[in-house]
């Protein structure tokens, strides 16, 4: 590609960045996934003018690394938020479970995305009412669903979905109850991997939690590291399959006064032995509730939303980052564009193939 031609597939991928106007409003506690194609986002809530009425949603958006788009099934999951997703990469669909609906209890109920619409897995297996967490075993060909209730059952349950069916795990040991974790499927360890959250205490007292632990298809294990993340919940994690490394970024610090909450911006990186913090030339406003997914296909997480500390107090997020394992990229199409890369498919190059994508973009696909 000569230099004409570059500088204006550049101007081109900036310009299909100004012309799309449609982005996902800004909110919190919402579910992302990637589909098999692009990142899948689904529901959560924001606040209304005056910051006393949430507001809950149900749409969904799908996010192909240049621009979002809407996607309006017939049938839908109701208005949710703090639900979980994962891909399941062997029936090619998304699952869905449960979260809190407009009356502020959990649901149980569990949806199939097959990438036209949505439809309800009507069996009720007798899982726990409770904050769940979603990820891929791909080794096994389930979804493993992690679900905890600190209010009033103050137990957990792991469970995995075929399908069709639901099974229950019994394990010796488990992680317990917790609210605001991190739960994502490492596929070079073939393990789950849990960190973090809000625990309670016996005494009803609640603390973030800095533990992490693993699920293997049989038996949860806590890992005695030397290092990992300060006690956190509400954070973003994502499994990033092209580097073999958990990504950790953000959430709520424990500080002991819940007056006066601290919001963290860092980045961490977990291999299955360690924990690394990484430093990054940019980085995201230091926020939480935000939800972040890894796009295999372009080879980044992406980070979407949350909520920060501004001017006023706290401000609902609707910006979307993507993450390479070195930087940080503000590639938020809804506001005012920063130069973009013309190597769309993240692959160091600029050919044919970015130039498909920019097309297939711009024609709304």
């Amino acid at each position: 590609m000569n230099r004409k031609a570059f500088a204006l597939f550049v101007y081109l991928c900036n310009a299909v960045a100004m012309a799309q106007s449609s982005c996902p409003s800004p909110r919190i506690d919402f579910s992302m996934t990637f589909d098999g194609e692009a990142i899948l986002l689904h529901g959560g809530y924001s606040w209304d003018e005056t910051m006393q009425s949430p507001m809950l949603m149900d749409d969904l958006w799908r996010w192909n690394g240049l621009v979002w788009a809407e996607t309006e099934p017939s049938l839908r999951p109701a208005r949710r938020l703090r639900h979980a997703s994962c891909f399941d990469s062997v029936r090619n669909e998304v699952v869905l479970f449960g979260g809190m609906l407009e009356d502020w209890n959990y649901a149980k109920d569990v949806w199939i995305w097959d990438g036209t619409n949505w439809f309800e897995n009507t069996g009720d297996p007798g899982i726990l009412r409770g904050e769940g967490h979603l990820s891929f075993d791909s080794a096994r060909g389930v979804s493993v669903l992690y679900v905890g209730d600190i209010f009033t059952e103050r137990t957990s349950q792991t469970w995995e979905f075929d399908g069709s069916e639901w099974t229950q795990r019994l394990t010796v040991d488990s992680p317990g109850p917790r609210l605001d974790t991190g739960f994502v499927y490492d596929a070079s360890r073939q393990v789950c991997v849990l960190f973090g959250g809000v625990v309670r205490d016996e005494r009803g007292a609640d603390s973030a939690n800095d533990e992490t632990w693993e699920y293997d298809g049989i038996n949860w294990s806590k890992r005695d590291l030397d290092l990992s993340p300060s006690p956190r919940f509400g954070f973003s994690m994502a499994y990033d399959s092209e580097r073999a490394r958990v990504v950790l970024f953000g959430g709520q610090l424990d500080t002991g006064v819940p007056e006066e909450p601290v919001l963290d911006g860092e980045t961490w990186e977990y291999d299955g032995t360690n924990w690394t913090q990484i430093s990054t030339p940019d980085v995201p406003s230091p926020r939480w509730v935000s939800s972040m997914s890894f796009d295999p296909i372009r080879k980044r997480c992406v980070l979407f939303g949350g909520e920060a500390y501004g001017l006023g107090g706290l401000k609902t997020l609707g910006d979307t980052w993507e993450y390479d394992g070195s930087n940080w990229y503000d590639v938020s199409p809804c506001a005012t564009p920063t130069p973009r890369s013309a190597d769309l498919n993240g692959d160091g190059r600029v050919d044919a193939m970015d130039l498909m994508i920019l097309m297939a973009a711009w024609k709304g696909k």
